[in-house]
């Protein structure tokens, strides 16, 4: 887990791991793909991120450290809003779009209707031939594909002009969480950017 080789001051102390962290974070900000199989060896094999499930903890945690050191020098937020952008990418490109529906699918109904599931929603894609954007990509205020995503406070990140118009509206708390918003200082979430533009010419190509 992230949370884990993450210490209190949110460096990273197995040093092997941090490299290649910040190695890949480097890859997105120059306009590359980093190499998937590199990818799963991190967070699957090293990290113990092995579901959908756990790198939506993973997010919930860095979101959390990102309102803890709210205030704080301006590099730890971006390199914790760049960890945030890779484990969302990861949570994609690893475990697909609706596992975490599917597992709730399996509880109800069973490993029968979980593989049905899926074969139906496949085929839907298929047959649709669009473009599925993943939810993490996705503003909760629009829900649409963010441009310029920038985090809050509370460690949640928004499109730019959608965060901008619910606080015009006069309101106060973060859309999301509820939690009152201590500032209204936008922070350019520019990891996420990037790995938003990188995805969907990957999609589209």
């Amino acid at each position: 887990m992230i949370s884990a080789p993450l210490n209190q001051t949110g460096n990273i102390p197995n040093e092997r791991i941090r490299v290649r962290l910040f190695g890949f974070l480097d890859e997105f900000e120059q306009g590359n793909i980093p190499n998937e199989i590199e990818l799963k060896s991190v967070f699957v094999n090293e990290l113990g991120i092995r579901d959908a499930k756990s790198c939506r903890s993973e997010i919930e945690f860095l979101e959390e450290q990102i309102h803890t050191h709210d205030g704080d020098v301006e590099p730890m937020v971006s390199v914790l809003n760049g960890f945030v952008a890779l484990t969302r990418y990861c949570r994609f490109l690893l475990f697909g779009l609706e596992e975490e529906e599917a597992e709730k699918e399996e509880m109800s109904s069973g490993s029968f209707n979980k593989q049905r599931t899926i074969k139906r929603l496949l085929s839907q894609e298929i047959g649709d031939m669009a473009i599925t954007v993943p939810k993490d990509f996705c503003c909760s205020i629009s829900l649409d594909l963010m441009e310029d995503p920038v985090t809050v406070s509370t460690g949640q990140t928004y499109d730019r002009s959608s965060i901008l118009r619910w606080m015009e509206d006069g309101h106060c708390s973060c859309p999301k969480t509820g939690q009152m918003l201590t500032h209204t200082r936008l922070v350019q979430n520019r990891a996420l950017r990037n790995l938003i533009s990188i995805d969907f010419l990957y999609l589209c190509f």
